[in-house]
């Protein structure tokens, strides 16, 4: 009878454990977080993420014609079992690219280990930009989303993150975290390169009005922007997640990775600018009530 009731205690837990994995937000591999940032050639001044401590990380890619494999083309974030959120200039693909095909990777740590035991491939049924995109100025409502054609398993290396609760915007100073596996060399002018590791790296919300100054009135309510000296995201991370800790302990998905410097990726004159997913709130929550799986 001992034994009997240690094994249903047993089963409990791990239910638990398997549902407390899965609800948004929450990591079963806790991110292991610097006490003070290092300078060096990560996403820029950060360093490798812990293994799938960052969940709901996700891979935007897409295939060539005339080309084998399956090329990195952005970030992105897993909000839901079929969805992944990016940047809808990671979307709108010219016809120059010649895109046969596009698919996210859930899971994944290493990009050079193609055998990582986690990693998962979901194709894409629908990609759906936001429709203001590039309206009324260059990049504004940068946003999309991607609607996968099978759900997305959840577990303790895929989960998504908190889709914020309503459209107020951040204050300034608030801490925030963002990932990827974009270029770590900040000078633009010189070769890429492209970190095997999932990157993280902190930043602070600063300023719209600061922010937009420096872009000469480019920014919009739309938009929210960071800065942290030396640090940054750079080409590649397009789409990825700025994720930001609430109150509860739980990880909340603020902005989508934009644009920043042309000369620098991480620049004190420029900050980083990502699309507010917050003010996106409502197109968001409507897509995925419109084009349900």
């Amino acid at each position: 009878m001992a034994v009997h009731g240690t094994a249903v205690f047993f089963t409990l837990v791990c239910v638990l454990v398997a549902v407390g994995a899965q609800q948004c937000g929450r990591q079963a591999i806790q991110p292991v977080i610097p006490i003070r940032g290092s300078a060096n050639d990560r996403i820029i001044g950060g360093t490798d993420a812990r293994p799938h401590s960052w969940p709901w990380q996700a891979m935007y890619m897409h295939q060539r014609k005339g080309q084998n494999g399956h090329f990195f083309h952005c970030g992105g974030t897993v909000v839901g079992r079929w969805w992944v959120l990016t940047a809808a200039h990671c979307c709108d693909l010219p016809p120059s690219m010649n895109v046969t095909g596009t698919s996210v990777v859930v899971g994944q740590h290493d990009q050079s280990n193609p055998n990582e035991p986690f990693k998962t491939r979901k194709e894409i049924a629908e990609t759906i930009i936001h429709p203001s995109y590039n309206k009324p100025t260059p990049i504004n409502n940068d946003i999309c989303m991607l609607r996968m054609k099978e759900p997305i398993e959840f577990n303790n290396h895929v989960s998504p993150i908190c889709l914020p609760p309503n459209s107020n915007e951040l204050p300034v100073g608030t801490k925030c975290w963002i990932t990827g596996w974009g270029n770590t060399n900040n000078n633009n002018s010189q070769p890429a390169v492209i970190p095997n590791a999932l990157q993280q790296v902190d930043v602070k919300v600063v300023k719209k009005s600061t922010c937009n100054a420096a872009y000469y009135g480019l920014v919009t309510s739309k938009m929210v922007c960071v800065q942290e000296e030396g640090k940054g995201s750079c080409n590649g991370d397009s789409g990825g997640p700025l994720q930001c800790k609430d109150s509860t302990g739980k990880w909340v998905l603020y902005g989508d990775t934009s644009f920043g410097s042309a000369q620098a990726c991480v620049s004190k004159r420029h900050p980083s600018v990502y699309c507010s997913v917050a003010a996106e709130l409502d197109w968001v929550l409507e897509t995925m009530s419109k084009h349900p799986g």
